[in-house]
């Protein structure tokens, strides 16, 4: 990857610093011009069914002396795009439309791996080399004020004695789980994020969801023995939610009499403030808390800071390990930015989320590991694959007055908006990342940069935090202009040679940004 990014940087230096024109240069001699017998030259004639007839605009005369025309070309310049080879790792949540809407070149240029449409589509078909992982939902039902049942209402109690429904309903499940062997399955989307005024995901008290899990669980592996099943993901991994997770996993245990059986874990990431009946993540379902993280309360552009979810990832890792789950994979099956620009005019622009939020989490989990909680069988990182929100979630509504854009991050313009169908700016940036990545497939593919040991919280032997041990690279804003990042290893005569057999991977010792004076595509 370094040295085609670098081969790609001097290859553009090189052309840009040619001359930007072509020249025709057309000579004609008249008898005169020189000594000796003048040139021949066939006579006009009529044209036939074979031939040209004269263009319809003036001829100029090249007779007499020498006569020079310049024709100036532009020189246009496109990158070349990597098609067919899709990253394992990296993937994308569908939003509005169906993926075969957009054009086939630019949905491969962007290499998805994988992908979730928050349903179990019994139609969906591995899309453009793209791994389709289905979501069963459970939700808690509610009691309205008329005395019927609801699964959404933010302000109605919970049925007594608790129950909850599935979707697709429990009888339907099998035949669709048995006709699509080998699949990932997730059990539950957001299940503790309670319901808002204006929406939901899939409340539950932690205690429930351990019977749901169990009951969706047995399900599928009796359906099909091969297949995977990730928890339902949690909004983030913060210190309220970890408590929210610990109730899950320890009614779990009371209830089976074992462990809960997770073949991955699964988690969403999104830097949101955590407040009862204020805006945000909210409180989890069950916990009596009013007041929880207080990302974004002083400064909106916490929701792309991304060493704040970076953490998150971390005590995540951490919880697993004291559970004895550090020997499974985890996933995003959701994370990004969410705040649109209105939100903080001029501070969520596509450059602002690439340079802070989504280039530095595929720098991370693509190259960060650590001995203690990484998953070993990936070089111990700590993520092994990450969906993207999202291709093409630019809805909007009405607020304070405007009609402007609900989130930030797709990838996609459907063309139901303001803008025509097809990438964004954002989806350019995604689109230069991984055109150079090598292809990806189930097993690791990129050079892990072992790092120190992280730094242990008061009275605990677990580490919980850690950052790249590479100098940090300055942010560069290149508006309209080409962006090439730049990555220095440090080199040496001979690689060592690693206890597995491998050589080990060079050492990142300097990244860079430089600006191209041409405008991006």
């Amino acid at each position: 990857m370094l040295r085609s990014r670098i081969l790609a940087c001097f290859v553009w230096i090189i052309l840009i610093s040619l001359l930007l024109f072509a020249a025709v240069t057309v000579w004609a001699d008249s008898p005169s011009s020189r000594s000796g017998a003048a040139l021949a030259r066939p006579s006009p004639a009529a044209p036939t069914g074979t031939e040209k007839s004269s263009p319809p605009y003036p001829q100029t005369s090249l007779s007499g002396s020498a006569a020079t025309a310049h024709l100036y070309l532009p020189l246009v310049l496109k990158p070349s795009i990597s098609l067919g080879t899709s990253l394992w790792r990296f993937g994308v949540a569908k939003a509005r439309r169906p993926v075969s809407d957009y054009e086939n070149h630019a949905i491969t240029s962007l290499r998805f791996g994988w992908y979730v449409d928050y349903g179990t589509n019994a139609s969906a078909v591995p899309n453009l080399g793209m791994e389709y992982v289905p979501m069963v939902h459970v939700k808690q039902w509610k009691l309205k004020p008329d005395g019927s049942w609801t699964t959404w209402c933010h302000t109605c109690p919970y049925v007594t004695p608790y129950t909850y429904t599935v979707s697709p309903p429990l009888g339907q499940l099998p035949s669709f789980v048995a006709s699509r062997p080998g699949l990932l399955w997730a059990i539950g989307n957001e299940i503790e994020r309670r319901d808002w005024d204006t929406g939901g995901q899939d409340e539950i008290l932690p205690e429930l969801y351990a019977q749901a899990y169990h009951e969706v669980y047995t399900t599928i592996k009796r359906a099909d023995s091969t297949a995977q099943v990730a928890n339902g993901s949690m909004v983030a991994a913060t210190p309220l939610r970890l408590q929210y997770l610990e109730r899950v996993w320890n009614a779990y245990t009371a209830a089976y009499g074992q462990p809960m059986p997770v073949d991955v874990w699964n988690l969403h990431i999104f830097i949101l403030p955590e407040q009862l009946g204020g805006w945000g993540a909210g409180i989890p379902a069950g916990l009596s808390e009013t007041q929880g993280a207080t990302y974004c309360l002083v400064d909106r552009t916490d929701n792309r800071n991304f060493s704040l979810a970076w953490e998150q990832i971390v005590n995540f890792r951490i919880w697993m390990l004291n559970h004895g789950q550090r020997n499974k994979p985890l996933i995003l099956t959701e994370y990004g930015v969410s705040f649109p620009d209105w939100a903080l005019p001029g501070q969520f622009t596509p450059p602002q989320v690439r340079d802070s939020y989504m280039y530095p989490s595929f720098d991370y989990f693509l190259t960060v590991v650590n001995g203690a909680i990484g998953y070993p069988a990936d070089g111990n990182r700590l993520v092994q694959r990450w969906i993207w929100y999202s291709l093409d979630d630019d809805s909007r509504s009405n607020n304070y007055g405007s009609y402007v854009q609900n989130y930030n991050g797709n990838l996609f313009s459907t063309g139901y908006e303001l803008a025509p169908t097809g990438l964004t700016l954002l989806g350019i940036y995604w689109q230069q990342y991984v055109q150079t990545l090598p292809a990806g497939s189930g097993r690791p593919y990129a050079p892990a940069l072992q790092q120190p040991a992280l730094s242990s919280p008061k009275g605990s032997n677990v580490p919980t935090r850690q950052e790249p041990n590479v100098p940090p690279a300055e942010r560069v804003d290149c508006g309209d202009r080409r962006s090439v990042r730049l990555l220095f290893y440090e080199s040496a005569p001979r690689a060592p040679i690693l206890a597995t057999g491998a050589a080990a991977p060079p050492r990142l010792v300097r990244e860079a940004t430089i600006c191209l004076d041409h405008p991006a595509p």
